[in-house]
């Protein structure tokens, strides 16, 4: 079977969405499906006005024998689909609800999003948008050319979606691909990592510049030691995700991921001795120690504020 031919086979299978229904004057005396919201469970009930223009509020009779019958004027958006339309809804729901809703891990599924920003094309295929770690693809064929993962597993899991946007790949699918891409290009995204380790130093003093040319004159005495305190602790909370892409580069063969953080950690250090030779240079007083002192200065700052 071809890759279109499989993706015509899942589309006929897998859960879609069914988009809700509003009333209108015409439903009338209709029986629809209604939200309790406070009681966060289905109602049926029974429409007994609907204006004519862009109603926003309708008159609703409970039919629920607990409901006692009561005649309420709702937001019209409680009525979510005619009576008789109820099971292929609420099951849809559900399915939705389950392909959105694996656990997962945050630091796993921000390096998944990463991976997918830097190796897909938006139109191609896309983390973020939706609940939990679900991944949207629009072109099922283009994104199993670039991760390798065929056509019938990168569709194949029992809770894979479709909606309005496309197809809704499970957390667990969706982490295999990226795994999966990542290895393909493994340099790409180390150079990723080091990359966003570089330039958060660098994008935190010009964000920092923004805001007092909007007007935040105080920050206008933030020192460079602070400025380094921001970078760290911003760099921090990225530290698992990043830890989790050079773990996923590697594969098989973690040595990539490891070599770049045992020469990142050779760098931080050889940056430190040289940033506490340049006081002891500056102490001596003649224009070659200040000279120096200036060059390795600029060299450490040039490089970039990496984390402690």
């Amino acid at each position: 079977m071809g890759d279109i031919d499989e993706i015509e086979r899942r589309a006929r299978e897998v859960g879609q969405l069914i988009p809700e229904q509003y009333p209108s004057h015409v439903d009338v005396g209709e029986e629809w499906l209604w939200w309790h919201v406070e009681k966060k469970r289905w109602r049926r009930v029974e429409l007994l006005e609907v204006a004519e223009a862009n109603p926003q509020r309708v008159k609703v009779q409970h039919l629920d024998p607990d409901m006692g019958a009561r005649a309420v004027w709702s937001p019209i958006r409680r009525c979510r689909i005619p009576w008789s339309s109820r099971d292929a809804y609420i099951d849809s729901l559900d399915r939705l609800s389950r392909a959105v809703g694996h656990p997962f891990n945050e630091d796993e599924r921000d390096a998944a999003m990463d991976i997918v920003l830097e190796g897909v094309s938006s139109d191609v295929a896309f983390i973020g948008y939706k609940p939990g770690g679900t991944l949207e693809v629009n072109d099922p064929i283009r994104l199993s050319s670039l991760s390798g993962v065929s056509v019938t597993e990168l569709l194949g899991h029992p809770d894979t979606y479709r909606d309005a946007d496309g197809w809704l790949i499970p957390w667990p699918v969706a982490k295999r691909v990226a795994m999966l891409l990542a290895q393909r290009d493994p340099l790409r995204f180390v150079r990723a990592v080091a990359r966003e380790e570089l330039e958060t130093g660098p994008r935190i003093d010009a964000s920092i510049e923004e805001l007092i040319a909007d007007g935040r004159a105080d920050l206008a005495w933030i020192t460079d030691e602070e400025k380094e305190e921001v970078a760290r602790k911003s760099l921090a909370r990225s530290e698992g995700k990043r830890a989790v892409i050079l773990e996923w580069v590697g594969g098989a063969r973690p040595s990539l991921g490891q070599e770049y953080r045992r020469l990142s950690g050779q760098y931080r250090k050889l940056a430190r001795l040289a940033a506490e030779a340049v006081p002891e240079l500056r102490s001596r007083r003649t224009k070659s120690a200040a000279t120096l002192a200036d060059r390795i200065d600029a060299a450490v700052r040039a490089a970039g504020r990496m984390p402690s």
